[in-house]
């Protein structure tokens, strides 16, 4: 089963949902609502609208890639002849996909409707972190699906890390900042809002990215898959 089938029958899935369609809806709606209340100070001091759009942006697609886990359990058994290597890989580019179509829906807009030549904001910058951050999520959430847990503890364990674990993290000590490294999958877009990002930041994000890939690998087994859902069928 190729990325592209799975990434079809992902969104299909996500389209007859309508905890999809409320995702799409308030992505959409990010941007009038960050231009309308971040004037009145309704928010955190440090965001800005232009930022804003980046880490709704972000969390949309960390939400879109949560709810894409139950569906990616149940048809795994179709992927079984590709063998570990391959399912893994199509699940991770899946879920990525997704994360960017999600967050797409709040960044269009954003961009569509203000002048970002105006303000002091590396875009740029902040555009390719923003699929770092996504693809580092979609790493952890591949590593939580070989361990074959039931999709909605699953979905939790994947959220918890990325958002409790990094907020409730000091950074202080190895065991702190290793958290923070391997948990932290918006960091370096948050450094792009702040400061150009060199060559050793853009390293650094991507070897948590590795390392869960490899944990995946190293959890993967060839063994046999359970037989196919009810939500999800084969396209071909």
């Amino acid at each position: 089963m190729s990325t592209l089938h799975v990434t079809y029958d992902l969104l299909r899935h996500q389209l007859r949902r309508p905890l999809g369609w409320l995702l799409a809806i308030l992505l959409l709606m990010s941007w009038p609502a960050l231009r309308t209340f971040l004037p009145l100070g309704l928010v955190t001091a440090d965001l800005h609208h232009w930022t804003g759009a980046y880490e709704v942006a972000f969390l949309g697609g960390v939400a879109a890639i949560v709810l894409c886990l139950g569906p990616l359990e149940e048809i795994r058994w179709m992927m079984r002849p590709v063998g570990p290597i391959g399912r893994i890989s199509v699940q991770w580019t899946a879920l990525l996909v997704m994360g960017g179509l999600a967050g797409s829906l709040a960044l269009i807009p954003a961009h569509l409707f203000h002048d970002w030549q105006q303000v002091d904001f590396r875009a740029g910058d902040s555009l390719g972190a923003l699929v770092v951050g996504w693809s580092h999520t979609a790493a952890l959430a591949v590593c939580v699906l070989q361990l074959r847990l039931d999709p909605h503890l699953g979905a939790a364990l994947v959220l918890g890390l990325v958002t409790v674990v990094p907020g409730s993290t000091t950074g202080e000590g190895p065991l702190g900042s290793t958290l923070l490294a391997w948990t932290d999958a918006g960091e370096t877009l948050r450094t792009s809002f702040e400061f150009p990002l060199t060559g050793a930041h853009w390293i650094g994000a991507a070897l948590p990215i590795f390392g869960w890939v490899a944990c995946a690998l190293a959890c993967a087994t060839p063994g046999a898959e359970r037989g196919p859902g009810h939500a999800l069928r084969d396209p071909r």
